[in-house]
């Protein structure tokens, strides 16, 4: 909120007109990623991996909703006239590429045993609930992965 705040204060000094739901956006963005997985849009693109996050869950909403030739004439499914299927698929092998490695930084910080110190995330969390034998569910990545998609894809609805 406070880099939000300087940002505003910066723009209204030189007289400038801004995209305030832009930047609010961004700014939830940044508090729900940085809750959730500890990573965080910056606004110079050091660090873009929320950003990514947003947009190849975006990408996948969208190119989910897209009706293809083979949800109407089912044969033709194979054939994936409009290449949304294949562009489907690549967004969510990126969304899971990235989120893999974000995990393998949770599981290296576990390893470090700075996880403790610097406090536990939700990706911590489920993590941790993954590795506990004696949990009531037994979570595996894939369904840590895709609760991440599905939650990310009602934070733009």
């Amino acid at each position: 909120m406070k880099k939000l705040v300087e940002s505003m204060i910066r723009i209204s000094e030189r007289g400038e007109s801004c995209d305030l739901r832009q930047a609010i956006m961004t700014m939830t963005n940044n508090v729900i990623c940085r809750m959730s997985m500890s990573t965080r849009c910056l606004g110079d693109g050091a660090n873009n991996e929320a950003r990514e996050i947003k947009d190849l869950v975006l990408q996948v909403s969208l190119l989910g909703g897209k009706l293809s030739a083979g949800n109407v004439l089912g044969p033709l499914a194979k054939l994936d006239l409009f290449g949304y299927g294949r562009q489907l698929r690549i967004a969510l092998d990126k969304f899971d590429r990235l989120v893999e490695r974000i995990i393998k930084e949770h599981e290296e910080k576990e390893m470090e045993g700075t996880v403790r110190s610097e406090g536990m995330d939700l990706m911590d969390i489920l993590l941790e609930i993954s590795r506990d034998p004696n949990a009531e569910m037994k979570l595996t990545k894939k369904e840590i992965k895709a609760f991440f998609l599905v939650s990310y894809f009602q934070l733009l609805i």
